[in-house]
């Protein structure tokens, strides 16, 4: 390290200026002039070697703190997307009653407002990974490729559960309004059928006409009958 040859430096630097003082001058002592050239030298080595030591050390730090950022903001979305997946995957069943179902596909989108909320998050942080993979060295190249990698994956995971609840809760809505249809037609019917039973004559009493209600009525439930199967 340069500072290990710090006071090195110095005592060569201030001996050299002391033969210098002891002489007629460098412009005028060969010797002197020599030994000027040389402290010159060195002095601009010297220097150089500071300037490039503290580029380094600032570009060194540089990386650190953008380093620090992207491991703490990957962590922390990493942690974020898998809480909100484990979320989604624990939520109650999609319910079979319309107005429940729609509740809950209302707490979905609401959900997908949040995770649309994340992307800007994520964004940044493979931004921030992009930029660490430029500054450091290639040993560690493949370590952050990855976790980028590993990020995106997470990312798409969480985008297909939420998927995958969106759909079972349309397939459940529609089975739920499909049920309920068929159901109020299936009252409608009864009220309707209902009616037309009471409607009917009484019972003859002559043997010709309760063969013919007998008929009606067997031509009746026929009918109900297929009417039924139909509203179901």
């Amino acid at each position: 390290r340069s500072s290990d040859l710090q006071p090195g430096y110095e005592t060569l630097k201030q001996r050299g200026e002391e033969m210098i003082a002891r002489s007629a001058g460098a412009d005028k002592d060969i010797s002197a002039k020599v030994v000027q050239d040389k402290l010159d030298q060195m002095v601009f080595i010297w220097e150089d070697i500071q300037a490039l030591t503290e580029e380094r050390e600032a570009r060194l730090l540089d990386v650190m703190e953008l380093a620090e950022k992207f491991w703490c903001d990957h962590l922390a979305l990493v942690v974020t997307i898998k809480d909100t997946q484990d979320f989604i995957r624990e939520m109650e069943e999609p319910g079979v009653d319309p107005s429940v179902v729609k509740q809950q596909q209302e707490a979905a989108e609401a959900l997908r407002e949040e995770i649309d909320g994340l992307q800007e998050e994520l964004d940044i942080v493979v931004t921030l990974g992009a930029e660490l993979i430029a500054a450091c060295g290639e040993p560690d190249k493949p370590v952050v490729n990855k976790s980028i990698d590993e990020l995106n994956l997470a990312w798409d995971t969480l985008n297909k559960t939420w998927k995958e609840r969106i759909d079972k809760l349309d397939e459940a809505m529609q089975a739920a309004l499909q049920y309920q249809d068929g159901l109020q037609a299936i009252f409608d019917w009864v009220d309707i059928a209902g009616t037309k039973l009471d409607s009917m004559p009484p019972i003859g009493t002559d043997l010709e006409t309760v063969k013919q209600q007998i008929a009606e009525l067997k031509q009746y439930k026929s009918e109900a009958y297929q009417q039924a199967d139909r509203k179901s």
